[in-house]
């Protein structure tokens, strides 16, 4: 049995929104030491690992670079995840994601914050039960972040919490492109009734969240260029049956869906402007059994294959240009469908290749700043902790 197409969210609990649009960077209270979820300072924890991505770029003078990704965090105790990551700046980046006393997770999940300052890690607290999935910001004071509170859109004024009551079961990743104009997709499928799925679109004006768009599809990933070119990605939701990938797109005015071949799901959607535009498909059998991914481009009203045949199970990407994309996802075990070691690709301008990372690691995203420096999360597989990769040139 291969992955089910209904794997989508890491647990079946539903998603919230949470926001932290604050006047100042956030205030963690002078408590940022290591804490309950044994989350550690990693500043020097600084362990080399060579990958090929770690090319040797040249410098000014024409000579060699050294690239490399370094292990720079790992939780010490419990165990954790961290499922996305955003920054502004190389000194200005935040890791989310979720911790656990046990294992299994029967005493539910607590939610991680990790700010990066340019030196160390360090967490930010937040109370309650909860797992973070996505993080998205505007700018260094405003940002977002999904956790699986259900019906809640959680809202940081600066100076206290509220909370939104919204007809959301879960949200799976968010975007914006000003603190007035925000979407959040997800699934809105009732836990009594699993074999009709639908999702949403929810959009956000500063003030109050609203339902934009509703149909029976499941949305994984959402992204735009402006107010007027917006893109969110799926696939049409049943449990059983032909299903298809969906993209729907926004032009300022109206949402219009368009569908892929069947046995499809897009997970991602990731661009730099209106004529560069990334989905990331995982394509299936006729038995539901994942088959291969795929990666394809925008070109005029078509979507174009860019790379075919991918054999890992490709979930996430982002870039920070069009000469430097990342997309990432699993090794998959062909007999039973589990998810294996995490994988990685790169596009610098030509080719994708295939980042070898070493160790057992699940990588859930992986946040560039440039060709020269990138951070990625995820866990460590064999012991169920969080961890943080560096890419830096010296």
């Amino acid at each position: 049995m291969g992955i089910n197409l209904l794997h989508f969210a890491m647990f079946t609990i539903g998603i919230s929104v949470l926001t932290i649009c604050c006047e100042d960077s956030i205030d963690n209270n002078g408590d940022e030491e290591i804490s309950d979820s044994g989350m550690k300072d990693s500043s020097q924890d600084n362990n080399n690992y060579n990958a090929d991505g770690g090319d040797a770029d040249a410098s000014a003078d024409g000579s060699a670079i050294a690239c490399e990704w370094r292990k720079m965090y790992e939780a010490t105790e419990n165990i954790s995840a961290l499922n996305d990551i955003w920054g502004s700046d190389v000194d200005n980046i935040y890791a989310v994601g979720f911790y656990s006393p046990v294992d299994p997770l029967d005493d539910g999940v607590y939610p991680v914050i990790l700010h990066y300052d340019g030196a160390s890690w360090k967490e930010f607290k937040i109370e309650g039960l909860m797992a973070i999935y996505s993080i998205w910001g505007i700018n260094d004071k405003c940002i977002f972040i999904s956790n699986n509170h259900i019906n809640e859109i959680m809202h940081f004024n600066g100076a206290k919490w509220d909370v939104v009551e919204i007809n959301q079961a879960s949200t799976m990743d968010i975007w914006g492109s000003s603190e007035t104009y925000i979407f959040a997709v997800g699934d809105n499928t009732n836990p009594n009734d699993m074999g009709n799925k639908k999702g949403n679109i929810f959009h956000y004006d500063g003030n109050k969240w609203s339902l934009e768009y509703e149909s029976e599809i499941v949305l994984e990933g959402i992204w735009g260029s402006s107010n007027n070119d917006v893109y969110a990605v799926g696939a049409t939701g049943k449990l059983e049956g032909e299903f298809k990938g969906i993209v729907i797109h926004n032009d300022g005015q109206t949402w219009t869906e368009t569908r892929t071949e069947s046995y499809e799901i897009i997970n991602d959607v990731w661009g730099f402007s209106a004529s560069d535009v990334i989905i990331i498909k995982a394509n299936y059998n006729s038995e539901h059994s994942f088959d291969e991914s795929s990666i394809w481009r925008k070109e005029g009203i078509n979507w174009v294959e860019d790379k075919a045949g991918i054999p890992e199970y490709l979930e996430k990407i982002s870039g920070s240009s069009s000469e430097d994309i990342y997309v990432t996802g699993s090794e998959v075990d062909s007999s039973t469908g589990k998810k294996l070691d995490g994988v990685a690709y790169h596009y610098n301008g030509n080719d994708w290749e295939l980042i070898e990372l070493e160790g057992p690691w699940e990588i859930h995203r992986i946040w560039s700043f440039s060709k020269n420096e990138a951070f990625a999360v995820g866990r460590n597989i064999d012991d169920k902790t969080s961890l943080i990769l560096q890419y830096s040139c010296d």
